[in-house]
């Protein structure tokens, strides 16, 4: 299926039609009527909204699907072997009656052309005709065109045998066989699996020819284009040296399937590496024109043979050899490189989306299961809400399955039976994992709804599945935006657009660093204060200089490089603010990868307007998922909401009847199944009628529907660490009248997940963040803010220490502690350390692996936590979020939390938590034990992600872990906690007691509780000079060891450094609460 969309879409079913098998003691069910009489029903409509978000990106990278939790990697799947020559099946009875699921272009006959119908009426004379298939060691397999009685169907014919041809034979050439011999026990083949002392068609991925031919002569030749493309695997003979390679897997654009070349179709080359470009020989298979594709074969759609895993595809390109590139590939872009250099890069990304496609293809094939479905009563005619289960012996194989089987995944159903078409289309509604006898267990609750198909009877395999006959249930992807995305790569037109002299021309000249020359600002601040005001007043520092080079008439592309809480999406919409007041004809559109993102710009967009006492309709667009997990935010911007501007008297009064029908649907799934509201359609409806002037969207969304906001002259991309280059290009193309682009973001917090993109495109193929261009392009502007809004002064100092600083940057303060008081004085609650809101509390129990994942959890952490919300949430006005580096530790947390009715107290993880923040965040790193190994490649030492982890929290934080063993896995960690410890102490977990009992009391201004200290005994004990960690240990801070390690008159370890410089009260401080 290459349309998701256009496959949801029904025809107009016929009322009068009945199944002639009835149900067994049930009433006869009847089909679906229309609704209103739009050939769309309602429920095709809600699937089609759930089509429309996967459309725009199979990666997940709409609004929230960049993937909300971290595991750790404990083991490697190897990529099975797409030849499927070790997989004993039949032909995959799904490739049976799917011809209806083609795209257009892909809806022709498989039948000869009428010049190829010609070609074998004069040919008759001298034999068969025939195609070759594959390419072997030594010799060629054809199969004949049309099947001829006692002739075989795969003939081989030698590379020695003489063919009129200068050449080798080769893939897609069209030949004659005049003579064969019959190859002695080979007349009759079967297919993988089958019995009966026949030889399979296949064998080791080599199809097994039934006679070799003794003459034949060439009637077609086919064309050799060479195409840029990568390695996607390097296959390397078992002890015959580290550079014997036995065969290569390449992908290009325009491939259906990556294709495994052998060594001897490499001209015995042993150069090639796993993500290397390479100029990949390709040959476009066009006659016949469908044709199901192997990575080693590809036969004419009609064969009888085949594998499971085969694609079908309309004039397939196959590859038949590789060799070195060209020109060195490059990437990012510089302005040095060559246009050549560009081009050919643009034709790698292009590989490199298709390989992307490729994996998804293959995680589909992979994940189609076969069940017995358990049909819940009730629900409209057409429709049902079924059960299933599967179990899966290999955990590594559930694990996979569970990351594409999960909540809102479309799927196709069919019934499982020879031949069957889909006969109903939905989405995943719940999925459960348990532990099973056999394995693993997966339980999945499915919405499904009827789906005609063309020239089938597909109300009857309803009927059956809906008395419980097996079913194939199909996740679904749509190959639409990928397929789009790679092929403006692969057309070039980036490089063709830098080259107009546009200013949306100049803009993709900057991207394409095909323009170096950056020009000042028109105006000065002053001036550009006094010509805005007062839309710019509260403007500081790098905030100012980003205004100044957003509002003059220059077209740039702007980079802001913006630390958490410096206030980039406050300064972006304060400049929007301002571009659109002085130009009535301006349009402005916002987009981010993240919905929470963009909810956030609409308050901050609604807080500028009321402060400069201005006024402009605004519009936000958000995915169906997007509306349903973030219903409380998305209730504070109702007035801007698609659904409340659809509301309006006035337009409902112009909207014909169709229109009319789709906008009723719209507004009635926002309320009862957000989920399922068609954003896009409905969008498209209201700007059809109403242009606004400034709109926010995800950064999906914009690339799938943003045609219908031509008048765009300006763009803010936010959060665009996540934001990745192949996309954000592709999205830009929409905008004919861009001419100024500003993209805000941190490259030190998360980036681009590439966790579903295959290892060899992962870098310098432009899938990853688009801020690593932007860093090496010469024309882009870069602003850098640097002051701190968000967090006391004392978490910005340890962040600061930890991330930036590291990198040569700066991150103060802007607020001041007496400001930012609300844990350390107002919160009636002892802290460690008197006025510090960090609190590091050390545990060191062993953390527990999840059964159904590769996941942990940590039980005593977990009671860590809720024992110190039970003390904290009393106190504390304003939401709490707790942060876990752990999928399995925020899956236990959360259903702890949900168990308290906890509604003030967040749980997610590091990776679900950008562009969140909250007064009071606890973080939970699971993670416990001293270990040998190194850490600074794990996942929970990765310095985006924990910087992400780290700056959350406003008032007040909390970090529970094995601190010895952060300490030790340096990096962010280290650098972290060294700054932390000059201003604070590690407690123990019985802080959790002492930290609001009466009795409590401060002493020399760290706190003693009704046992005593509550300094983490065991923490310090450890880093004695005997221990093996004493060249690790925090210097002058509160975490040196006692002992030989300090010299005479030095600060002792009891006091924190923050404290040299305090006058303290007197030795002992009491502070009691009444």
């Amino acid at each position: 299926m290459e349309n998701l969309n256009e496959s949801l879409v029904t025809s107009n079913p016929d009322k009068s039609e009945i199944p002639e098998k009835e149900p067994d003691n049930q009433t006869k069910r009847q089909r679906p009527d229309n609704d209103n009489g739009n050939p769309e029903s309602q429920e095709v409509q809600a699937l089609e909204a759930i089509a429309l978000q996967e459309a725009m990106d199979p990666l997940g990278a709409l609004g929230e699907r960049v993937r909300s939790f971290v595991t750790e990697n404990l083991g490697e799947v190897e990529r099975e072997d797409r030849t499927g020559t070790e997989m004993p099946c039949e032909t995959n009875k799904n490739d049976e009656g799917k011809r209806d699921d083609l795209s257009d272009d892909e809806q022709m006959e498989v039948e000869p052309s009428d010049e190829e119908k010609g070609e074998e009426e004069v040919g008759l004379e001298y034999g068969t005709s025939c195609v070759v298939v594959q390419a072997q060691n030594g010799q060629v397999v054809v199969v004949t065109k049309k099947q001829k009685k006692n002739w075989p169907r795969f003939i081989g014919i030698p590379n020695d045998l003489s063919t009129d041809a200068d050449r080798q034979l080769r893939m897609g050439d069209e030949v004659e066989v005049v003579s064969f011999e019959w190859r002695s026990g080979y007349e009759a083949l079967s297919e993988i699996g089958q019995t009966g002392g026949r030889p399979q068609w296949i064998h080791v991925g080599n199809i097994n020819s039934q006679a070799l031919a003794t003459n034949v002569r060439i009637s077609r030749s086919s064309k050799v284009v060479p195409t840029m493309g990568i390695v996607l695997q390097v296959n390397r003979r078992p002890g015959q040296g580290a550079n014997t390679i036995q065969s290569v897997t390449v992908i290009t654009h325009g491939m259906k399937i990556a294709q495994r070349l052998p060594r001897w179709m490499l001209g015995g080359k042993d150069w090639f590496r796993t993500g290397q470009t390479v100029l990949v020989e390709t040959v476009e298979l066009t006659r016949p024109n469908m044709w199901k594709v192997n990575a080693g074969y590809a036969l004419p759609y009609g064969c009888p043979f085949g594998l499971q895993g085969e694609r079908r595809a309309h004039k397939p390109l196959v590859a038949i050899g590789a060799d070195r590139a060209p020109i060195l590939h490059k990437f990012p872009f510089r302005q040095t490189d060559s246009d050549v250099m560009v081009e050919q890069a643009e034709e790698v990304i292009a590989a490199a989306i298709t390989a992307c496609l490729d994996k998804v293809e293959e995680d589909i094939e992979r994940f189609t299961i076969t069940a017995e479905p358990k049909v819940n009563t009730g629900g409209p005619s057409g429709t049902a809400v079924v059960s299933i289960r599967h179990v899966i012996e290999k955990k590594q194989q559930f694990v996979s399955m569970a990351k594409m089987w999960s909540e809102d995944q479309p799927i196709h159903v069919r019934l499982s039976a020879e031949g069957a078409k889909p006969c109903a289309t939905g989405f995943i509604q719940s999925v459960q994992r348990q532990e099973h006898e056999q394995g693993f267990l997966l339980l999945a609750t499915l919405f499904l709804t009827f789906q005609e198909a063309k020239g089938y009877d597909s109300w009857e395999d309803w009927d059956k599945i809906m008395d419980g006959a097996k079913m194939d249930v199909e996740p679904l992807h749509s190959r639409k935006t990928l397929m789009q995305r790679s092929s403006k790569f692969a057309l070039h037109q980036f490089t063709e657009g830098a080259k107009d002299n546009s200013a949306t021309g100049k803009i993709m000249a900057i991207l394409m660093a095909r323009q170096g020359e950056r020009v000042p600002p028109a105006l000065t601040w002053e001036e550009l204060l006094v010509a805005h005001n007062p839309a710019l007043n509260d403007l500081v520092g790098g905030q100012r200089k980003t205004a100044q080079l957003m509002l003059d008439t220059v077209p740039r592309v702007v980079y802001q490089q913006a630390p958490p809480g410096t206030g980039k999406t406050k300064v972006s919409m304060d400049i929007v603010a301002a571009h659109l007041r002085a130009n009535p004809e301006a349009h402005v559109l916002f987009v981010a990868p993240l919905n929470v993102a963009v909810v956030k710009a609409v308050e901050e967009m609604a807080k500028t307007m009321t402060k400069i006492g201005w006024k402009e309709e605004m519009l936000a667009l958000f995915s169906g998922s997007g509306k349903k997990k973030y219903f409380q935010e998305l209730a504070k911007i109702g007035d801007h909401l698609l659904a409340a501007a659809l509301r309006a008297p006035q337009l409902f009064e112009r909207l014909d009847r169709q229109q009319s029908n789709v906008v009723k649907r719209y507004i009635k799934a926002c309320e009862t199944s957000p989920r399922t509201a068609n954003e896009g359609k409905a969008a498209q409806i209201l700007l059809g009628f109403e242009k606004r002037r400034i709109v926010f969207c995800t950064l999906s969304l914009a690339e799938q529907i943003g045609g219908i906001f031509g008048d765009t002259d300006m763009i803010v991309v936010d959060e665009s660490g996540q934001a990745s280059f192949a996309q954000l290009m592709s999205t830009l193309l929409n905008f004919p009248a861009l001419g100024k682009l500003l993209v805000t973001g941190d490259k030190w917090q998360l980036k681009v997940n590439l966790e579903d993109v295959p290892d060899a495109t992962r870098v310098g193929c432009g899938l990853d963040t688009v801020i690593i261009n932007l860093d090496e392009a010469a024309g882009v502007d870069r602003t850098t803010l640097t002051v701190n809004f968000r967090s006391h002064p004392m978490l910005t100092q340890c962040i600061e220490a930890g991330v930036y600083a590291a990198h040569g940057e700066k991150l103060i303060s802007g607020r001041s502690a007496e400001e930012m008081n609300r844990i350390t004085v107002s919160t009636p609650i002892f802290l460690p350390v008197q006025d510090c809101p960090l609190v590091l509390l050390h545990q060191t129990d062993r953390m527990v692996q999840d059964p159904t994942s590769f996941s942990a959890t940590n039980p005593e952490q977990t009671r860590t936590v809720v024992n110190c919300l039970a003390m904290l949430r009393p106190r504390l006005t304003g939401l709490i979020r707790i942060v876990c580096f752990y999928a399995g530790q925020a899956k236990e947390l959360g259903m702890a939390v949900n168990e308290l009715n906890y509604e003030d107290v967040l749980v997610t993880t590091a990776d679900g938590c950008q562009g969140h923040e909250a007064e009071f965040v606890f973080v939970v790193t699971t993670k416990a034990g001293l270990s040998a190994m190194d850490a600074s490649g794990a996942f929970w030492n990765d310095e985006r992600r924990v910087n992400v982890a780290l700056s959350r929290a406003k008032f007040g934080m909390m970090v529970i872990g094995d601190l010895k063993l952060l300490w030790q896995a340096g990096g962010i960690w280290r650098r972290f906690l060294r700054k932390a410890l000059e201003s604070t102490i590690a407690v123990a977990p019985e802080y959790i007691e002492a930290m609001a009992n009466p009795s409590s009391e401060y002493i020399d201004g760290m706190l003693n509780g009704p046992n005593g200290p509550v300094k983490a005994a065991d923490f310090y004990d450890e880093w004695s000079g005997g221990s093996g960690f004493g060249s690790h240990s925090p210097a002058d801070g509160i975490g040196t060891p006692t002992g030989n390690e300090f010299e005479s008159g030095a600060q002792s370890p009891s006091r924190p450094k923050h404290f040299i410089a305090r006058s303290l009260p007197p030795v002992l401080e009491t502070r009691t609460f009444r």
